[in-house]
């Protein structure tokens, strides 16, 4: 890989990182107002469903981004946003049953915070590790690698 090859996969692997480190707060502060901050229950709901517009507007924005600048691959970050704004009412769903002592099912044992958390990091490993992937795949020596082996074969 050269200088600038390798400039690009870091510019896009701070980028993943970033976002990753925002999702991961914005799921701390939503566990922390649901477990903590016992005046702000009653408002979450329409919180986070003020947070999934927000979301959706971002993602509107990535997307028009990505259409009017011609890069598709600029695309993710956009369904990123989307999955988080489907993902603000299933929160909301798995949080409050339990501040109102109501029964809970296996759904609310299973998803807890740190799981979702977990979740979470797990997508951004694995996306941090795609693009290093695909970087050194589509870099200028792994393909004369590539012409190479096919010469001598």
């Amino acid at each position: 890989m050269n200088l600038t090859e390798k400039n690009r996969l870091l510019d896009k692997i701070s980028l993943i990182i970033l976002m990753g480190i925002f999702f991961e707060i914005f799921l701390y502060g939503v566990h922390y107002c649901f477990t903590e901050r016992i005046d702000v229950i009653a408002e979450m709901p329409y919180i986070m469903l003020a947070f999934a517009v927000i979301f959706v507007l971002i993602a509107v924005g990535v997307f028009v981004y990505a259409k009017k600048k011609n890069r598709p691959k600029s695309k993710i970050y956009g369904y990123e946003f989307i999955g988080f704004a489907i993902l603000c009412p299933i929160i909301t769903y798995l949080y409050l049953p339990k501040f109102y002592g109501l029964k809970t099912n296996f759904l609310h044992s299973i998803f807890n915070y740190k799981v979702v958390m977990l979740l979470v990091f797990l997508y951004f490993a694995a996306r941090v590790i795609t693009a290093c992937v695909l970087a050194y795949k589509n870099s200028n020596a792994y393909i004369l690698k590539k012409k190479r082996a096919k010469r001598r074969a």
